[in-house]
């Protein structure tokens, strides 16, 4: 019959320990990366710019801003907030009313942040152009 030696618990606890604090740190650091990838929802309300060329003016538009509800990290939508939310409109060289049809490609966002709607979905602008000062009707 082998015998074994006796020993306690403390022993137990005390071999080994330095392999044990990183187990239990790599273990902590797993732990806290699961839970920082729940994915967040938020609206924001971003303003519209709209982009045109000198010798126009928009004259009407349906909305000044839209409403985008988006979803990603608690962290990168946070960031968000701190920056100016807004939406170029490209309008240059075109005239009399346009419907500008928004989807998630026209949005500057960080990776992992995704549009899940915009509302409106579209915006109905008038343009007119303009002389140029100097120049005569």
């Amino acid at each position: 019959m082998i015998k074994r030696p006796s020993s306690s618990w403390s022993d137990r606890i005390k071999a080994n320990w330095n392999y044990k604090i990183l187990s239990f740190l790599v273990a902590v650091v797993l732990w806290i990366s699961v839970i920082g990838q729940r994915e967040a929802k938020i609206r924001y309300d971003f303003s519209l710019n709209f982009l045109t060329s000198p010798n126009q003016t928009v004259t009407e538009s349906s909305v000044d801003f839209v409403q985008v509800e988006l979803a990603g990290a608690p962290v990168r939508l946070k960031k968000l907030k701190s920056q100016i939310l807004s939406l170029d409109i490209d309008l240059r060289n075109k005239t009399g009313e346009q419907l500008v049809k928004l989807n998630e490609d026209r949005f500057d966002l960080p990776i992992g942040v995704k549009v899940l709607s915009i509302r409106p979905s579209s915006i109905k602008t008038h343009l007119e152009n303009q002389p140029l000062s100097g120049e005569e009707q």
